[in-house]
């Protein structure tokens, strides 16, 4: 005959476990929740930021990538413009492989717009990069200040 002592050790066991279960069915739930904007990243992934220079009678645009994700392969500039300016740079420009760990920045050169120092201007970047399910496409609209 089974003692009291040992089937209250037995269901406390089975409850633990049963409970443990259930906490691996939630968590594996909310992996595979987030899982796909970890392996394809999309928009808000992949961040730009921008600060403008004059040089000379140009203006030059340092433009940051950065990534949430762990790595987002072959990421290019495709388009851009600045206060509907074309860059004097060939594009795309490729930037290889972004990581988090690993911001990548390039240098856009424009030809200096009308705007007066001091006022607002719109930088438009159109950033692509190839994903978990494909190539991605985003377009961009920084309002900077003029140098």
């Amino acid at each position: 005959m089974e003692s009291p002592t040992l089937r209250q050790r037995g269901s406390l066991k089975t409850t633990v476990l049963v409970a443990f279960a259930l906490i691996l069915l939630i968590g594996l739930a909310a992996v595979l929740r987030f899982a796909p904007q970890l392996l394809s990243p999309g928009p808000s992934n992949v961040t730009v930021s921008a600060v403008l220079s004059r040089a000379g009678t140009d203006v030059t645009a340092e433009v940051t990538l950065r990534t949430s994700v762990f790595e987002v392969g072959d990421v290019r500039i495709s388009e851009a413009d600045l206060g509907g300016v074309a860059p004097t740079d060939s594009l795309p420009i490729s930037l290889g492989e972004l990581a988090m760990i690993r911001p990548k920045s390039v240098t856009l050169h424009f030809p200096a717009p009308s705007a007066k120092p001091g006022t607002e201007i719109t930088l438009t970047l159109t950033t692509e990069w190839q994903a978990g399910s494909g190539p991605k496409s985003y377009k961009r609209a920084l309002t900077l200040r003029m140098p």
